[in-house]
């Protein structure tokens, strides 16, 4: 059997991919085939955004493609958190009692918001409302806590290449993720109370933010192994 030689970059834009034309594909359905349903709200204000709970939970086939694109992601993730553990152990000649935890802590809020990720997923917020925002809550908690930890983990190992720019890169995205996520907040608490047209689509819009955000920080990631391969074959093993 030959081998085939994948390097990490490509396998975190093949990861990134599926999960973007997923999501396209389910707004551009719910837009097309159920714009009345995804943009109506509780107390029926005129809205032109519909929400990612609404695009992905509530009709089909949106909730069958999410479904399968996050789970095909998410143990390519889960994947990828234990490669840069096992990579950060050993980069470090000498690591301190502080960056093993800090190493180990990624490694599981990386694992904790894939499973998040597919609890919020899998159970939609009409099928049971409090399962749902409990999953996304841990899912922006995990996400942004992993964020944060892997932007620390790369500034302390001080072993990617142009350095500063990966650093700067990933500050960025977790401010623009931070921003995105306080207004969503903002934006859900005002709905509610207020119920105004059109709030529910900016709600709509920073979520849209948020997702990009975390898809855009895991592609940076490709920054910090950028000569690492995969090779699948008959032995199997990956190669540096």
């Amino acid at each position: 059997v030959a081998e085939t030689t994948v390097s990490f970059p490509a396998y975190l834009r093949w990861s990134a991919s599926v999960v973007v034309l997923a999501f396209a594909a389910c707004l551009a359905l719910s837009v097309r085939y159920n714009y009345q349903g995804v943009t109506a709200t509780h107390c029926k204000v005129p809205n032109w955004l519909p929400s990612i709970s609404a695009i992905i939970g509530d009709y089909t086939p949106q909730r069958y493609i999410w479904r399968l694109a996050i789970g095909w992601m998410s143990w390519l993730r889960i994947f990828e958190a234990l490669l840069f553990y096992n990579h950060f152990s050993s980069v470090v000649a000498k690591p301190s009692l502080a960056f093993r935890v800090v190493n180990a802590a990624t490694a599981l809020t990386h694992v904790v918001e894939n499973v998040a990720l597919n609890m919020l997923t899998v159970v939609s917020s009409t099928e049971n409302y409090g399962v749902h925002e409990t999953g996304f809550i841990a899912f922006l908690v995990f996400g942004t806590l992993n964020m944060v930890l892997m932007t620390g983990l790369v500034w302390l190992a001080q072993a990617t290449p142009k350095l500063e720019d990966s650093l700067s890169l990933k500050v960025g995205t977790i401010l623009l993720y931070v921003c995105a996520v306080t207004a969503a907040a903002m934006l859900f608490q005002r709905h509610n109370q207020y119920c105004e047209p059109g709030v529910y689509s900016l709600f709509a819009l920073c979520e849209y933010t948020v997702v990009g955000c975390n898809i855009f920080f895991h592609l940076s990631l490709s920054r910090d192994l950028p000569g690492h391969v995969f090779v699948f074959g008959p032995d199997r093993k990956a190669a540096h």
